[in-house]
């Protein structure tokens, strides 16, 4: 372990650069095959899913039927439209 300063600031250098370049050639091929697949791959994003919503007994604020931090809910309870929204599914 022995050398100048100069040579070891060259040889950290160097590993800097190398890790990154592995970095980006071990990220760059996974993220474009990410978009690919995402891209291409038909699927539904669904808006809610009634099991997380099941609740037995009223919240203690005031719109009873609302998370606390759920403000599209509220505002739907505000506006008189049914919460969660109902989707027609098509067939």
């Amino acid at each position: 372990s022995e050398g100048t300063q100069e040579e070891f600031i060259a040889s950290s250098n160097m590993w800097y650069k190398s890790a990154i370049a592995g970095t980006a050639f071990a990220c760059l091929p996974y993220t474009l095959f990410c978009i690919y697949i995402e891209s291409t791959h038909p699927h539904e994003h669904k808006s809610f899913w009634p099991h997380m919503r099941q609740r037995n007994k009223a919240f203690p604020w005031g719109s009873h039927d609302c998370d606390f931090l759920d403000s599209d809910c509220k505002k739907a309870k505000a506006a008189g439209a049914p919460w969660p929204p109902v989707h027609e599914e098509e067939h």
